[in-house]
């Protein structure tokens, strides 16, 4: 008989929009670097990789976060 194996279930990826991710300092310059992007993580992985673009020199950076959540922001 054959064992029948199930896929494995992945976290539904809840969206958040980019301008509630907080921005991080740039390691090249030290300016503001903005979330451009964000995913969820392969199979098995928990978390999110999101990608951020310094606005003054345009280095681009990758971050993997554990839990995504948003972040606090002064927006109403």
């Amino acid at each position: 008989m054959r064992k029948s194996t199930m896929p494995v279930r992945r976290k539904v990826f809840t969206y958040i929009p980019l301008a509630h991710i907080k921005p991080i300092v740039c390691l090249r310059c030290g300016e503001k670097a903005r979330a451009v992007w964000h995913s969820p993580l392969p199979a098995g992985l928990e978390g999110e990789m999101r990608t951020f673009e310094c606005e003054h020199c345009g280095k681009e950076m990758k971050m993997i976060v554990e839990e995504a959540e948003p972040q606090e922001t002064g927006a109403i």
